[in-house]
């Protein structure tokens, strides 16, 4: 990572330099105004107008330029990470997510005022397709009492190579304004008290559930939850396998006036890697879902 910190760290000096030279205009222009002030001159009045843009005008090409800076070194740092954590064909993009349209087709998540999601992720691992994105739901009410709620998450979405036939929820019982706590219509419970205790399972077919949902499943899902200390979302779609997380968002606020160091690496890091994270917790390679175990016995 220290060649691509270097190489940000030399854009952030030569852009610091354009903004202190930038810092000359108004300084003049204040400077200019303070003197027309102490000697009463009537044209003072134009000079604290000219003031007041040109400092304003300062700050907003320092914001958007701080924004700038912040999706550069993103899309710079996280791609060579996405590239070293998952392999040259991993597909990045900071300012992009999973589409709405997309998560919406499920079924599983509630309708929301707002929408808004990035870090696109698309890659594989482990011979396992996945794409995964930090997403963020809002709702706003109106009226008197407005109010704005964000519910951030974590998504990443499993293609398996096996068709499983059938849908299958697992929710922490936890209240979550993300997902619907019973999209499907049969409730099942399992021999495990902590993980009955912990999850709501619904699902589409019961038999299924049961042959996919093994003990040690569950217990794999138990430590993720531990894991992650945050509401977990674990649902099976046919062949695919969503998992909603509660985590951290990924806060990165840069400065032009700050040196850049690898500490910025890590956080990235943290994030881009919960798709492995959650793969080799679950044990979710390629030939699991293949095995015999999982084929639905005949009577």
């Amino acid at each position: 990572m220290k060649p691509f910190i270097e190489e940000i760290e030399k854009y952030r000096k030569e852009k610091l330099k354009i903004f202190l030279f930038l810092l000359i205009i108004p300084i003049i222009i204040s400077v200019i105004g303070i003197v027309f002030l102490s000697l009463n001159a009537d044209i003072y009045y134009y000079f604290i107008i000219l003031i007041f843009i040109s400092w304003a005008l300062y700050l907003t090409l320092y914001i958007y330029f701080k924004q700038k800076f912040t999706n550069i070194i993103l899309d710079k740092i996280g791609s060579n990470i996405v590239k070293l954590l998952y392999g040259k064909d991993a597909i990045f993009k900071s300012k992009d997510g999973i589409p709405y349209d997309v998560l919406q087709s499920t079924g599983l998540f509630k309708n929301c005022t707002r929408f808004n999601a990035k870090l696109f992720l698309s890659s594989s691992y482990k011979d396992v397709e996945f794409i995964s994105s930090d997403v963020d739901f809002i709702n706003e009410s109106g009226g008197k009492n407005s109010n704005t709620e964000h519910n951030k998450a974590k998504i990443i979405i499993l293609n398996l190579e096996r068709n499983f036939d059938f849908y299958l929820s697992v929710c922490e019982n936890k209240f979550s304004k993300i997902y619907d706590n019973s999209p499907f219509e049969h409730k099942v419970s399992f021999e495990s008290i902590e993980f009955n205790d912990k999850f709501k399972v619904t699902t589409s077919d019961e038999t299924k559930a049961f042959y996919f949902l093994k003990p040690q499943t569950q217990l794999e899902l138990l430590e993720v939850e531990k894991m992650f200390d945050g509401v977990l979302g674990f649902f099976l779609i046919d062949n695919h396998i969503i998992i909603v997380l509660k985590t951290n968002e990924l806060e990165l606020n840069f400065s032009l006036f700050k040196k850049i160091d690898e500490s910025i690496s890590l956080k990235i890091i943290e994030n881009l890697s919960y798709p492995q994270k959650i793969i080799d917790k679950l044990s979710l390679y390629k030939e699991k879902y293949n095995n015999v175990l999982y084929d639905i016995k005949e009577n």
